[in-house]
């Protein structure tokens, strides 16, 4: 799957698997949006490490909850244009 410019919400991104996920995902040219509920130093550490070899990333804080509709994701992406891909 082609990545560049895709916007992907990574859940728990800011430590352990999500935190590599979210890496990852940023080094194939994805758009990466950080989710963290308590981790906001290490969600930021990981932004400014995309940001750091040129990627685009963006933290956000709030607590995933399975049940809630994706459309109420969508408001909390400030400035991006493009879609939410994958989450």
């Amino acid at each position: 799957m082609e990545l560049n410019n895709k916007v992907i919400l990574v859940t728990g991104g800011g430590t352990g698997v999500g935190r590599a996920t979210a890496l990852m995902l940023a080094a194939r040219g994805a758009i990466v949006a950080v989710n963290y509920s308590r981790s906001e130093k290490e969600a930021l550490e990981v932004v400014r490490e995309i940001e750091s070899t040129g990627g685009r990333g963006l933290r956000i804080k709030r607590m995933w909850r399975p049940q809630r509709k994706l459309t109420l994701w969508l408001p909390i992406l400030p400035g991006l244009m493009e879609p939410l891909t994958a989450w």
